[in-house]
């Protein structure tokens, strides 16, 4: 439709404050980082490193994929240890046992670090 007789573009002045400036560059910055840096990655691999298009290419899916698989599991521990809660999830508490012990709690791991870890009203252990 046409715009209406009466209707106005709204001011752009209250955009222009620092306030909102600060905001945009904070928004720029965010989003500049995640989307830029594979291009910066893959740029320095093929130009500084000499590594072909396609094996550049094949680096950044696969460090795209790790970071599809790690980035829930290190999200959960991390919000698991700033809430200082020890409940965690049957894959991070596999990942837990492993770095810290050596060993997995199917595997013979201490059950004193086991009862430390979760508790005691978990049925699976």
């Amino acid at each position: 439709g046409e715009p209406r007789p009466a209707a106005a573009a709204p001011p752009i002045k209250p955009l222009l404050k620092p306030r909102m400036i600060l905001l945009w560059v904070a928004a720029l910055t965010a989003a500049a980082g995640p989307a830029g840096l594979p291009k910066i990655v893959g740029l320095y691999l093929r130009d500084e490193l000499f590594i072909s298009s396609t094996a550049t290419g094949f680096i950044l899916l696969f460090g795209g994929i790790s970071g599809a698989i790690a980035g829930p599991i290190f999200g959960q521990l991390l919000d698991n240890w700033g809430r200082g809660d020890h409940h965690l999830s049957p894959v991070c508490r596999r990942w837990h046992f492993r770095f810290h012990s050596g060993s997995s709690p199917e595997h013979g791991s201490s059950p004193s670090l086991g009862r430390s870890l979760v508790h005691s009203s978990d049925s699976s252990w």
